[in-house]
């Protein structure tokens, strides 16, 4: 069953070697990635596909290793692994925005490092603006208040 966004997650029920692979699979729910690969029968990711945070992919045919993928619970265990480890450490996430915006407005993006929130500051600029050139320059990062 897929978790409903904002859901409670409880990653005391999984083991440290489980929610890395799933961290590893998503590259902390980057979006870019969602896959891992190991020997065919590796026990962390079938028990993973048993409780519904992964599926498997078809073998790779003359070979004995297999990929496996994350489902929407396994990304939201990724989400909430990530952000229990940056309440532990105290960090507060990159906030990227244009220039005098508010912090909740629509084109703003957070992320765990400055580089990649101004990555998906201009991803979501280039779907939604034809002046992509004009507006980079002056994306703004800066720590989440």
């Amino acid at each position: 069953a897929e978790a409903s966004k904002g859901a409670e997650v409880n990653l005391t029920m999984m083991t440290a070697v489980q929610i890395d692979v799933l961290r590893h699979a998503t590259a902390d729910a980057a979006g870019w990635r969602n896959s891992y690969c190991a020997e065919e029968g590796f026990e962390p990711c079938e028990a993973l596909v048993e409780s519904g945070h992964m599926k498997r992919v078809p073998k790779i045919a003359g070979s004995t290793l297999r990929y496996w993928y994350a489902t929407g619970l396994g990304l939201e265990v990724v989400r909430a692994a990530v952000a229990a480890e940056r309440a532990a450490k105290g960090l507060r996430p990159w906030v990227c925005s244009l220039p005098d915006e508010p912090q909740d407005a629509p084109f703003t993006q957070w992320a765990t490092t400055r580089s990649k929130a101004r990555y998906l500051t201009a991803l979501r600029l280039s779907d939604t603006s034809e002046t992509v050139g004009y507006w980079l320059p002056r994306i703004q990062v800066r720590r989440a208040t």
